[in-house]
């Protein structure tokens, strides 16, 4: 955050980028992710030294949760697919959604709830800085 000529400037964080990038409509027949969001993966993960990790990343979709959700409807959640190729071709591995994201936000969410867990008190814990 920042100020240029009075006003206040917020700049998002890479991660955030990259996760927007995911959300980036599918054309019908294609196959994987865009080329330049392939490159922005890996070029982000290039100059930050590996981040963010498999870790980074699967913690950044748990807070994504109903985003990945199967649609009922029968349409096509372009984003769902292209988590699933950002792990397939940045990180060579295929990803669980269901075990390794959906089920651990799940749990989190439920944990919250039965501890009393107060929204407010968790977002005035938070630093607004990420490596």
């Amino acid at each position: 955050m920042g100020e240029r000529h009075g006003l206040r400037v917020v700049v998002p964080h890479v991660r955030d980028i990259l996760i927007g990038k995911l959300h980036r409509f599918r054309e019908v027949e294609q196959d994987g992710l865009t080329p330049k969001d392939r490159r922005a993966f890996e070029r982000v993960r290039e100059l930050k030294g590996g981040r963010p990790s498999e870790g980074d990343l699967l913690e950044d979709l748990q807070l994504c949760g109903p985003a990945l959700r199967i649609p009922g409807d029968g349409t096509v959640n372009n984003f769902r697919l292209n988590v699933l190729d950002v792990f397939r071709t940045v990180y060579g591995r295929a990803l669980d959604i269901e075990a390794e994201v959906l089920e651990p936000a799940r749990a989190a969410e439920e944990g919250g709830r039965s501890s009393g867990f107060a929204v407010r008190e968790a977002l005035e814990g938070l630093s607004p800085d990420r490596d």
